[in-house]
């Protein structure tokens, strides 16, 4: 996991909404995939046409007519042909984004993009249009990430110098729009290697819905189809407020605050377009601009390691990645719960989407021992929870689930049981596809590194506990 690194405050005394009345309030509003159905009813799809029909469709709260229909196509993924790249078949077996020469067209910002490699594409030379490697014996390629190395029985050596050609594929997102005439058009995307954005048009215009198209897609189905059903101010999510009582009185009393934030690559801003994206800094900036006086002693401290969990830096856990195996990689002094026992913080927030694979049981175990060690300075507790990461590691079948994820659930349980607050960044990503977002187009490595939108996500619910 390491090489993958891998709203404004309103400083009140607000009565804590709970978990139980935030549940009433959701199961309260309209389903969202009960309007999703009438969406897919009021269109057509065949092949690669969708049929936008007249008629009223209602969009994040209100209402857009169509008066014409409109029958658009949408184009397939885009397809990149790579012609003789050089590259050295590494002498490490290909092993997922970890091991083999990355063939540097499927390449992210991090690592390789997962599953952008058109199968049966890859062809190696010896030279450009030269004899043909035999894949299997000359070399091995990794198909998900893109990765080769020198085959059992080569007939080239680790050090000579080899052509790849190949295609790769494209993420995408198109949008429908309706102008103020009642037409509809299509307004085509840029495509990108990981995090498309939605297009803009080029006149006045109403968002109907954005069209995702993944990796390799061709015909368009309805799970390419991402109507903007609600509005993001419309999430409904589990942070909460009033539970940093004591934070809250040194804001308003414009004491010092010491703020530390804490966890894994995520929190060291892995894959952001620049440090001043990563959440941490995000939240900084909006704590600051949300205080009485923007000049109040407020200092906040981003502590993190990538590829850690939090009960190895309690010593709870070794580590086991071979990454912290090698000398010098991982400092025992870098990666260890006495650097935020040094700084005695007001609030330590906590981000370890690398505690997903942790039990209730461990939950309930690794987090009551954060709490015995802040107590003595009188540290409040912030449990940020995690943000999807890629749908085949979360079991998802449709980009629309909700989270499923036991730990998530315990990390509720134990927040309820010991009135610490949350910062829901979970449910934030969950409701992203009633905003017309295939959260996938947020991870810029595919995999778990969220984009600056993505970060925003976190800082956004963070804020909410500081009211």
């Amino acid at each position: 996991m390491r090489r993958l690194a891998v709203l404004l405050a309103l400083f009140l005394f607000a009565a804590p909404w709970s978990l139980a009345e935030q549940a009433a309030s959701l199961a309260a509003r309209p389903e969202a995939q009960a309007a999703n159905r009438q969406f897919l009813a009021d269109i057509a799809i065949q092949g690669t046409t969708l049929t936008v029909r007249p008629g009223v469709y209602r969009i994040a709260g209100r209402e857009l007519r169509v008066e014409q229909a409109a029958s658009l196509t949408i184009e397939p993924a885009d397809l990149v042909a790579i012609e003789n790249e050089p590259l050295k078949l590494s002498r490490d077996r290909p092993n997922a984004w970890a091991a083999g020469t990355p063939l540097r067209g499927v390449r992210t910002p991090g690592v390789n993009a997962s599953g952008a490699l058109a199968p049966g594409s890859l062809v190696i030379r010896r030279s450009p249009g030269g004899e043909q490697l035999i894949e299997g014996k000359d070399y091995l390629v990794g198909t998900e990430f893109g990765m080769v190395g020198i085959g059992p029985e080569s007939r080239v050596a680790a050090d000579d110098t080899v052509f790849a050609s190949y295609r790769c594929s494209l993420r995408r997102v198109d949008s429908v729009f309706i102008d103020t005439l009642g037409r509809p058009s299509l307004v085509r995307g840029q495509p990108d290697i990981s995090v498309p954005v939605p297009p803009e048009p080029a006149w006045s215009g109403q968002r109907l819905c954005n069209v995702y198209r993944p990796y390799h897609a061709q015909d368009l189905t309805e799970d390419h189809l991402f109507p903007l059903l609600e509005a993001p101010d419309l999430a409904v999510t589990r942070s909460t407020s009033g539970r940093l009582p004591k934070a809250l009185e040194k804001i308003k009393a414009g004491k010092p605050l010491t703020i530390v934030c804490w966890g894994d690559s995520v929190t060291t801003g892995g894959d952001v377009s620049r440090g001043s994206m990563r959440y941490v800094e995000q939240f900084r900036r909006m704590l600051i601009d949300g205080l009485p006086n923007p000049c109040l002693p407020v200092n906040v401290v981003n502590i993190s390691y990538g590829g850690t969990n939090s009960r190895q830096w309690l010593r709870m856990e070794p580590f086991t990645d071979e990454w912290f195996k090698n000398p010098g990689a991982c400092p025992a002094d870098e990666v260890t719960f006495e650097r935020i026992i040094a700084l005695k913080p007001d609030v330590l927030t906590m981000e370890f989407v690398n505690d997903a694979p942790m039990d209730e049981a461990a939950v309930e175990q690794t987090y009551s021992e954060i709490l015995k060690r802040v107590k003595p300075f009188g540290t409040e507790l912030v449990l940020i929870t995690p943000h999807f990461t890629a749908a085949h590691w979360m079991g998802f079948r449709s980009l629309r689930e909700n989270e499923n994820r036991g730990y998530v659930q315990a990390l509720y349980r134990f927040a309820e049981k010991h009135n610490v607050a949350v910062a829901d960044a979970s449910a934030r990503w969950a409701h992203l596809w009633k905003e017309g977002v295939p959260y996938p187009t947020l991870l810029v490595n595919t995999l778990n590194h969220p984009d600056d939108r993505g970060h925003r996500l976190f800082a956004e619910e963070m804020i909410k506990c500081f009211r």
